[in-house]
């Protein structure tokens, strides 16, 4: 290596690797050189990860009848994934959208927009399989996932779910802060301070503060945590299929 050779090369490797002794084995060896990812891209990655596995998870338990698609933020990213599952997604027999953990944006009206179509018909061709007609119109039986931090404009979508018997609700009570914050003042020490900018008014019911209550209540216990089960979806799943096998919506 001092000469300038390169690591796992001939004539370094007992440098490398001490502990190898079989020649056979000393020269199969090579270095992999890698640079480490930079974080945000990794975060991608991992969500993208478990999106992939509940979605999948969820397709097995109910045999592909029920399709699962995870808004992460009601902003550009949020509303990407949004769109490249929901396509696919919808297609399904019964829906879950996930809405936990999502702290909101400015896109809840173009997720309401989607979600608030209606099957009115069944377009069938010779050689493929009925698609519904709109093309991008929902199940009735479509569940939407809320916890403690789904938040804001996440909320809103939440709400207007239920108001306009798009969706049942599963999960827990989520944060109650539907007020819109505007641009932070800076402070002399270097923090900001958020003003409140922008309300919801005419709204049925108090949301500020109090949050949105789930139709189907599935509280975190400590159990859940330690077994890394998914209680909620478990419970959107058996209130799907149960409304699919009585042949009514989700709703009822």
């Amino acid at each position: 290596e001092r000469q300038g050779k390169i690591p796992g090369a001939r004539g370094s490797l007992r440098m490398c690797w001490p502990h190898v002794h079989n020649a056979k084995a000393c020269a199969a060896l090579r270095v992999l050189r890698s640079t480490c990812m930079d974080p945000e891209s990794e975060l991608r990655a991992s969500y993208r990860d478990m999106v992939s596995r509940r979605r999948l998870a969820v397709l097995n338990h109910s045999r592909g009848q029920v399709g699962y698609v995870h808004v992460p933020d009601m902003e550009r990213l949020g509303f990407a994934d949004f769109h490249r599952l929901f396509a696919v997604e919808s297609q399904r027999n019964g829906l879950i959208v996930d809405l936990r953990g999502n702290l909101g944006g400015y896109i809840s009206e173009l997720c309401l927009q989607k979600l608030a179509q209606r099957r009115l018909a069944l377009c069938q061709t010779r050689y493929s399989r009925p698609v519904p007609y709109p093309s991008g119109a929902p199940p009735a039986a479509t569940a939407v996932l809320v916890d403690e931090l789904t938040a804001s404009d996440g909320e809103l979508l939440a709400y207007a779910c239920r108001e306009r018997s798009l969706a049942v609700l599963v999960g827990r009570r989520t944060h109650g802060s539907l007020l819109g914050v505007g641009q932070g003042l800076p402070l002399i020490d270097g923090s900001e301070l958020g003003v409140p900018s922008e309300v919801l008014l005419g709204l049925p019911g108090q949301l500020e503060n109090s949050g949105v209550e789930p139709d189907i209540l599935c509280p975190l216990t400590p159990s859940e945590v330690w077994s890394r089960t998914d209680t909620v979806i478990e419970a959107a799943l058996r209130h799907l299929l149960n409304a699919l096998q009585g042949g009514g919506t989700a709703g009822e």
